[in-house]
């Protein structure tokens, strides 16, 4: 994996994941319930050419009042993890994988070994996780995802909510993760063929 530093939400970043598949809409190339190949993945290509045809169009500076809530309690969060787990996790801007073909913004990396995911729902989603247990569903790609760009051997998915105890759950690679990477696999081959079409000159 190489590693970018840069802050997360700066020009910087934007430009570094222009065209780029990242963790956080892998949703989209695989069904978390079924692991299957997601119908949306197509879309997924369209939205990744626009990107790079129209660079100022993907930028996007708000965020709806669930992303601005997360900016304000991760630090929390993270806090609350450190002191639990007894360690300092190390902020990162991006990180892409070895081809330079995928690539993940993590809350924080663990170690040698470890990563970290932090959601900050709301108090009704916080519930629904807890009482479901494990990782949920919405959040399996992009934390499966994570293991695969960055080749660590575990990830920490944390819910947190204040005025409720939070919600951990250690994640490591599984079937899920195979049929994630071979749907990237497939998705990154059709994608380059795609943007081909556009930006014969890029690889």
């Amino acid at each position: 994996m190489r590693i970018l530093d840069i802050e997360q939400g700066s020009q910087a970043w934007y430009a570094a994941r222009l065209g780029v598949p990242t963790a956080s809409e892998f949703g989209s190339i695989i069904t978390p319930k079924k692991g299957e190949y997601a119908a949306a993945a197509d879309t997924y290509i369209n939205q990744l050419i626009d990107e790079l045809m129209r660079p100022e169009a993907a930028e996007s500076f708000g965020g709806n009042r669930h992303t601005l809530r997360g900016k304000e309690l991760e630090p929390d969060a993270r806090e609350y993890y450190a002191f639990e787990q007894d360690v300092v996790p190390q902020q990162v801007g991006f990180i892409l994988n070895d081809a330079g073909t995928l690539g993940c913004s993590p809350d924080s990396l663990i170690g040698a070994d470890g990563g970290l995911e932090i959601k900050c729902p709301d108090g009704p989603t916080h519930v629904k996780w807890v009482r479901a247990g494990g990782i949920p569903d919405e959040h399996k790609p992009q934390v499966h995802g994570s293991l695969i760009i960055t080749g660590r051997a575990w990830w920490d998915f944390l819910s947190y909510c204040p005025g409720y105890e939070p919600l951990l759950v250690r994640v490591t690679p599984d079937g899920f993760t195979e049929k994630l990477q071979g749907h990237l696999d497939r998705f990154v081959r059709e994608y380059h063929a795609a943007r081909a079409k556009f930006l014969p000159g890029v690889a």
